[in-house]
């Protein structure tokens, strides 16, 4: 029987009936700057929103950490940011129409994982102190999700979160004003954080006053507008932060967070490390050197070969053409010897570099058929799902 908005308010009521301070963990840094916070867990260098992606960045020392919850038809709470789970699993349709059996016979096409649940999401967190998660309510003013069902949503987020995770490390975050207000009246207690996908006014840090939001993370804004939410006790939170201009523009800013799709990689530019060598997977190589390649993805490869000891990794006798293609951009190559990992460590050993001063870009992170996993094998890369983007998924190593 679906619970009705009184008995949730009695319940909420029940719980705290004034909203929490500004989370302690929602101003750590990154090396003194702003806390680098990893969108979807990291997606432009594991897998959206995945268990994996999380542990990744938590192994490399990414503290800031952000990811998307949704509610299954039979009201299960579970990962995922689009609409759709089509993009980024091997089913289709939404994740509101589908019961969490069902939705679990799904995997990441990245990872191979499962769509998580919450509580899986939560569990690698379990216990610690030491990090910072916005989770963002991904609950939309359409049919699927009428007030009641939001109100219902919005408990059991919080009910689900504040019983895993420890006080100050958390903050449920989202766009809809509406939700926002739902989650104010039904969990009084909750820490609420206002995305604004537009350049920030006034009006939204009066919105967010009206909320008692704790945290405002704008696209766009003006260094008195920052002045003015820390003023009000706000935490502000910049997104996207993709490359280290990127990061010094929001540090200048005097932002406390930002969200970045490549967290691993901006942490180690923010920390003064650098990359030496660059090794591209072959199957991405053979489609950039294609006839239609845009000049945007020709510069970044040009951009690539002028600024990092580079290697094609996988190439075969058979690929001529993109040998004779890739060397005048400053590529050399690599045959695979065994797996893409073993090779590109190898290559760069011979260079007088070793595996940390890799990053790898593909598109078969978890692919046996190439004979090993970079990821399981600890590499830093770009995972590469959309070839016409090519420019914009390296920006972290030519910007």
């Amino acid at each position: 029987m679906v619970m009705r908005i009184p008995c949730l308010l009695a319940v909420c009521a029940a719980i705290v009936l004034t909203a929490e301070c500004g989370p302690a963990n929602a101003t750590l840094k990154t090396c003194g700057g702003p806390l680098v916070q990893a969108h979807r867990a990291g997606c432009g260098e594991y897998q959206d929103n995945s268990v994996g992606g999380l542990k990744w960045c938590l192994a490399k020392g990414v503290r800031g950490l952000e990811f998307d919850v949704r509610f299954t038809k039979d009201r299960h709470l579970v990962i995922m940011h689009d609409n759709h789970i089509d993009r980024t699993t091997n089913g289709k349709g939404w994740a509101e129409d589908k019961t969490l059996e069902e939705l679990r016979k799904f995997r990441l096409n990245m990872c191979g994982e499962p769509v998580p649940t919450l509580e899986e999401m939560l569990e690698p967190l379990h216990g610690r102190r030491d990090f910072f998660a916005e989770v963002e309510m991904k609950v939309l003013p359409c049919p699927r999700y009428p007030r009641e069902r939001i109100a219902e949503y919005c408990v059991q987020l919080y009910s689900t979160v504040t019983n895993r995770l420890e006080p100050g490390t958390y903050i449920f975050t989202c766009f809809d004003i509406r939700t926002l207000r739902i989650m104010r009246a039904t969990v009084p207690s909750a820490p609420l954080g206002y995305i604004i996908v537009e350049k920030m006014s006034e009006k939204h840090l009066d919105e967010a006053k009206a909320l008692n939001c704790c945290s405002i993370a704008p696209i766009e804004v003006s260094k008195e507008l920052v002045d003015r939410a820390h003023a009000e006790g706000l935490s502000v939170c910049m997104w996207m932060g993709d490359t280290i201009e990127d990061y010094a523009r929001f540090k200048a800013l005097g932002a406390d967070r930002v969200t970045s799709d490549y967290p691993v990689l901006l942490t180690r530019a923010a920390s003064g490390v650098s990359k030496k060598v660059v090794a591209v997977g072959a199957d991405v190589l053979r489609k950039m050197l294609q006839p239609s390649l845009s000049e945007r993805n020709r510069t970044a490869l040009k951009e690539l070969g002028r600024r990092y000891s580079c290697v094609a990794v996988g190439l075969g006798e058979s690929d001529g053409s993109v040998v004779d293609g890739v060397r005048p951009l400053g590529f050399d190559v690599a045959a695979c010897q065994g797996n893409y990992h073993a090779t590109a460590v190898e290559w760069a050993r011979r260079h007088g570099c070793d595996a940390d001063d890799v990053v790898y870009v593909g598109d078969d992170f978890l692919d046996d058929r190439a004979g090993g996993s970079v990821r399981k094998n600890g590499m830093d890369g770009i995972v590469l799902t959309n070839h016409e983007r090519f420019w914009y998924s390296v920006r972290i190593l030519t910007n």
